[in-house]
């Protein structure tokens, strides 16, 4: 799809594309500790 002079790509309703995917993969990996996160994205919560 076109917009504004601009291309847009859709994907198909049971499949994401390319950047949703690694940003999917990225983000997984960080909270099941499978990547390390990039520094000040963890901090530690004190529970009373």
């Amino acid at each position: 799809m076109e917009h504004q002079g601009k291309l847009h790509v859709f994907y198909s309703e049971t499949e994401v594309g390319p950047v949703t995917k690694k940003l999917y993969d990225e983000l997984t990996g960080i909270q099941f500790g499978d990547r390390e996160a990039p520094e000040g994205w963890v901090q530690k919560v004190e529970l009373d």
